[in-house]
């Protein structure tokens, strides 16, 4: 008797109450809701460190572009023509893809669709959420031409071209003439015009050596907001790739703003003209902007202190 018992006891098993179930789920709840944050911090710095390299792999290529060509690319060489980005693809490998194009067989509407559409991984910031990777953009120039509108790839890194201290004009050649920064419009052989279809030549306006406020001070290329980068192409230049910052143009806070910006949070990732990339404050006064953006002002700045008046000295003769 005593056996069957001790045996039957022994057959008992054991198991949760509804109690402690509630308490076990909430103390997984409480932790899941602590770690998440953390989780997801250490995503967004992965994908931050990601993007800074992206931005240094394009800086070294403009700098290998620079080598090759004594020159900087220029922003774009003209509306309908290649950008900056088409101009150093080669120095990212993409040599084969830039052969796709002939300058003096037409303009960037003339390539077939899978030229205009081919992706590239790394002119894309891991962080900003784009619902299509092209973008649809009217031809501005003045040529016929059969569609209306025409996707291209995007990117969402763009030169620095110009500061806020240059007073704008209605002509986007006088403009161009007036840029200030370190990668600005360039110029061609106008032997078919002011807005040739064809390219036989092309050049920049500024090198290495015109960036006399020195490398490591002035922006080159940098990240753009979510909307800047979807209002235009990666490689066609109907739209003025090149970006104006400063005073009157201060960094995106909002994907829904045009200019420097992006998605990490409390700054805009710029490359330098030296090659390195700095992560820049969106609070910073935006006067000290126009400093940083300025290639030969002889100005003067300190990124953590306001600048000594409303604007950078305006280069007179910037070329």
């Amino acid at each position: 008797m005593r056996l069957t018992a001790y045996s039957s006891r022994a057959s008992r098993t054991s198991g949760f109450t509804l109690v402690e179930l509630l308490v076990v789920i909430a103390i997984i709840g409480i932790l899941v809701a602590l770690l998440l944050p953390a989780v997801q911090a250490a995503r967004e710095a992965a994908r931050r460190s990601q993007c800074i390299n992206q931005i240094k792999q394009l800086s070294l290529a403009i700098h290998n572009h620079h080598d090759v060509r004594k020159e900087l690319p220029p922003s774009r060489i003209n509306d309908g023509q290649a950008t900056w980005l088409w101009l150093i693809l080669p120095q990212i490998e993409e040599q084969a893809h830039f052969d796709r194009w002939d300058f003096k067989q037409g303009c960037f509407y003339d390539l077939p669709e899978q030229v205009r559409l081919h992706e590239l991984p790394n002119i894309v910031c891991p962080s900003q959420f784009h619902e299509s990777p092209f973008a649809a953009v009217a031809p501005g120039d003045t040529h016929a031409h059969s569609e209306t509108t025409y996707e291209g790839v995007i990117t969402d890194y763009s030169p620095s071209a110009i500061s806020t201290c240059v007073s704008l004009t209605s002509s986007s050649t006088e403009n161009a003439k007036r840029a200030d920064g370190a990668i600005v419009p360039g110029d061609f052989d106008r032997t078919n015009g002011n807005f040739p279809r064809t390219i036989e030549r092309y050049w920049s306006r500024t090198s290495l050596s015109k960036i006399t406020d020195g490398t490591s001070k002035t922006f080159m290329v940098g990240h753009g907001s979510k909307d800047e980068a979807e209002s235009k192409h990666a490689f066609g230049g109907d739209v003025e790739p090149g970006l104006r910052s400063g005073e009157l143009a201060p960094f995106s806070k909002s994907p829904d703003e045009g200019g420097f910006g992006g998605p990490h949070p409390g700054v805009v990732l710029m490359g330098m003209a030296d090659g390195q990339v700095r992560p820049v404050r969106l609070d910073i006064d935006p006067a000290v902007v126009d400093r940083m953006v300025t290639r030969a002002g002889d100005d003067l700045y300190q990124e953590d202190q306001p600048a000594n008046g409303s604007c950078a000295p305006v280069i007179s003769n910037p070329f």
